[in-house]
């Protein structure tokens, strides 16, 4: 059955239905619809004196809506479809540019300790396998100039020794320390007596600057923890 472009919808009841076939409205041929008509049954004395269905009810719906509809769910489903791969792409770009970020300074890292930098750290800030990755290296880093400052100390200590000649003016130094002192013990009034060997003390292997520090140090320690009008005895043996 044809009809004008729109949706309609009519009830009648029995007798209507009987003489005008529940058709109320004029249908055009120039368009094709879906046309139902359902039968409108009520459990009533009427309907059972009757012995059928008191009226119908016919809906009939253009099929150029249908299509117009059909036509709309296409195109949002499309443009959903769009929507989702542009997101898809923007996340995929984003993770692939921190990944090579990450990369990037990670082999970096690694280049500064092939040249010997061992003290600027990788940053990586994210909590992944690449930053995981990062701690580790930083933490080699770190054991590998703990490692290169224990043979500097060392290579320190050895250079220092080296420097240690045989002398024989150690009491030269001794003095010497004792006449820097003297103003502090005067304030304190402290007096210092110095007892040495009238023949002098044998030769030292010693580096006498390091000596002077030394004595330096626990005669004023000396001066510090003795109380005033004291006396501080150095005393110089073979």
């Amino acid at each position: 059955m044809f009809c004008p472009a729109r949706v309609l919808s009519q009830s009648c009841n029995l007798k209507e239905s009987r003489q005008k076939g529940c058709s109320g409205a004029k249908f055009s041929r120039t368009e094709a619809i879906y046309d139902f008509i359902a039968p409108i049954i009520i459990q009533t004395s009427l309907a059972r004196n009757l012995g059928g269905p008191i009226g119908y009810s016919r809906v009939a719906l253009s099929t150029e809506k249908i299509q117009e509809r059909q036509q709309q769910l296409v195109l949002l489903y499309a443009w959903s479809s769009i929507l989702v791969f542009l997101l898809a792409g923007v996340v995929l770009i984003y993770l692939t540019r921190r990944l090579t970020k990450s990369i990037d300074a990670l082999m970096s890292g690694v280049q500064r300790i092939t040249k010997g930098d061992l003290q600027t750290p990788i940053k990586i800030a994210s909590a992944d396998e690449m930053g995981q990755l990062a701690a580790a290296f930083n933490r080699m880093m770190l054991n590998l100039h703990e490692v290169r400052e224990r043979d500097r100390a060392i290579s320190q200590m050895k250079s220092e020794f080296l420097t240690i000649t045989v002398t024989n003016y150690a009491l030269d130094t001794i003095s010497g320390v004792l006449k820097e002192v003297a103003v502090l013990a005067e304030k304190k009034n402290l007096h210092i007596e110095l007892h040495a060997p009238k023949e002098g003390i044998p030769l030292l292997l010693m580096d006498t600057e390091k000596l002077r520090l030394a004595f330096s140090n626990l005669v004023d320690n000396s001066i510090r923890y003795t109380l005033p009008g004291g006396k501080i005895t150095v005393s110089v043996e073979q």
